[in-house]
């Protein structure tokens, strides 16, 4: 695994992670936007590829009672598989780093201005 710079935050070293998907050029284009954008706050985080499970054809065929109403044949569907896979790929990523805190950052986050030593605090 590539090494990436830590961030000092207090009395912790955290670690940014940061999740992507890799199977087409729209996620590409917006990694590479979060990418500078979280580089000019100061921040580079570790980036996992994710699943995305419309492409791979991962989905959810159990049908589910939503809200008590049987009626409405409810399927929990792609992204919400691909949502929960990917998160538990993170997971398993972070518990194979040596690091024991970790920042998880959406691509389409913006930070305030102050950020780091509001979170210091």
């Amino acid at each position: 695994m590539a090494s990436v710079e830590k961030m000092q935050l207090g009395n912790y070293n955290i670690q940014p992670i940061a999740l992507w998907l890799p199977d087409t050029q729209e996620w590409l284009q917006k990694r590479m936007k979060s990418e500078m954008y979280f580089n000019s706050e100061g921040i580079e985080p570790y980036w996992i590829a994710g699943i995305h499970a419309e492409k791979w054809g991962v989905t959810g065929t159990h049908i589910y009672l939503l809200d008590g109403r049987p009626e409405e044949q409810f399927k929990i569907g792609d992204k919400k598989v691909g949502g929960f896979l990917s998160q538990y790929v993170v997971y398993n990523v972070m518990k194979a780093l040596p690091d024991s805190h970790f920042m998880f950052l959406e691509g389409d986050c913006n930070f305030e201005t102050g950020w780091k030593a509001n979170l210091e605090q």
